[in-house]
């Protein structure tokens, strides 16, 4: 797999397109992860771009899952917890594929 590349300010037309194809990745998922999906990175996309979008949390248990996006660009992560959780993740190019992660419970990202 390649890394992703920063996206490079000022924007380019194309970082719109992006965008636009991440959301309509997530509204027309079919199978176990239509209306199961958070989120998705340009890279799953075939994008090699840092950038994603999830899904906005107020709207997660809702009929309006996919109604409006975060978009995140360029983060990095510059600091988490020592405390950790354990939960189910998943990823849309995997199918119907879950499996138990440990992540740090909180993280710092630098936009």
């Amino acid at each position: 797999a390649e890394n992703a590349l920063p996206v490079v300010f000022p924007y380019e037309d194309d970082i719109h397109e992006t965008v636009s194809n991440l959301q309509t990745t997530l509204r027309t998922l079919e199978g176990f992860w239509k209306n199961n999906a958070f989120a998705v990175a340009a890279p799953q996309i075939g994008v090699p771009q840092r950038l994603f979008i999830v899904a906005k949390k107020a709207n997660w248990n809702t009929n309006h899952l996919y109604r409006s996006f975060q978009t995140v660009i360029n983060p990095v992560i510059i600091g988490e917890s020592e405390e950790k959780q354990i939960a189910w993740e998943g990823c849309i190019s995997q199918e119907d594929k879950m499996q138990l992660v440990e992540r740090p419970k909180h993280i710092k990202v630098e936009l």
